[in-house]
């Protein structure tokens, strides 16, 4: 039925707050679209700012907690203040559910919901969906080690501070908690930070060398990233052969333009970083070499 399809929920039920802060109806972007029919169980996503992503995944964890029975799912963030942010998006979604699909709610705290029916006298016999949906932030030692978790979302982990212990130890302990079972999914998404471990599991993905299927995601997949050309506007030599490489639109290219001016202080290496046209990009730019990062990109190319 339509209620149990991820693609209708997340298209007609699900609430979010636009950038202006106003409460509109959640409807998948194309690169959200292009990520959710190219996921499977495993995921890695090295990504632009501002593409979506959180959202989407957050919509895909909160789906299979309301709709599913016994499903425990984990997101953790770098931060706190996106570990809040995290959990309110999926609160959202929950209190602007229409009342004949919102599941029975046992538990609202500041970083849980768990989907069990709140009165203790009938839950024996009419149980709820008993799924658990939880928030956490990085840092911390034994973070889902002793749970067993169904789904998953590992946000910005290029980020994660190295706490009571590495965070490659607490992703390892994360992922021993997920069984490689049908309806399970991980998803480990983050823009780039140099070259440390998420960098790593990215290139073994790249070279087949694990099961987590890798997915890069330029800047201009955003189709909000683009702004009416000024007649007479005049391009350098180095945006005309960004356009030609990538096959940008002007308007494209004059989003760039005033990105880097307004954004990245004049700075292209740091669009390139934040808004990376390609995985090089991404690595190279948000870390220190020796060599010229941009001449590295072009020589690799």
């Amino acid at each position: 039925s339509k209620l149990s399809d991820k693609w209708w929920r997340m298209n007609n039920l699900y609430m979010i707050e636009n950038e202006q802060g106003k409460l509109v109806r959640f409807r998948l972007r194309p690169a959200q679209e292009l990520l959710f029919r190219t996921m499977w169980y495993l995921n890695i996503i090295l990504k632009a700012r501002q593409l979506g992503f959180s959202t989407l995944t957050e919509a895909l964890l909160f789906h299979a907690c309301a709709t599913r029975a016994n499903v425990n799912a984990l997101v953790v963030a770098h931060r706190e203040d996106a570990t809040a942010n995290l959990f309110r998006m999926s609160k959202l979604f929950y209190d602007e559910l229409p009342a004949p699909v919102k599941p029975m709610l046992r538990t609202s705290n500041a970083q849980e919901l768990v989907f069990e029916n709140p009165s203790r006298a009938s839950r024996g016999a009419l149980p709820g969906l008993r799924s658990r949906f939880r928030c956490a932030t990085a840092g911390g030692r034994g973070i889902g080690r002793s749970d067993t978790l169904q789904c998953v979302h590992l946000s910005e982990y290029a980020f994660w501070p190295e706490g009571g212990e590495s965070k490659a130890a607490t992703l390892a302990g994360i992922l021993q908690a997920v069984p490689s079972q049908p309806g399970t999914m991980v998803i480990i998404e983050s823009t780039a930070n140099g070259c440390e471990d998420f960098k790593d599991r990215w290139d073994a993905a790249v070279a087949g060398e694990h099961d987590f299927e890798p997915v890069f995601f330029a800047w201009f997949e955003n189709p909000d990233y683009a702004m009416p050309v000024e007649p007479g506007i005049e391009w350098t030599a180095e945006e005309r052969e960004t356009r030609e490489r990538y096959s940008l639109s002007w308007e494209q290219l004059r989003w760039r333009r005033w990105c880097i001016a307004n954004n990245c202080g004049g700075s292209r290496d740091m669009f390139r970083q934040e808004y990376p046209a390609n995985p090089d990009e991404a690595f190279l730019h948000s870390g220190s070499g020796v060599f010229d990062n941009a001449l590295v990109i072009r020589r690799r190319e």
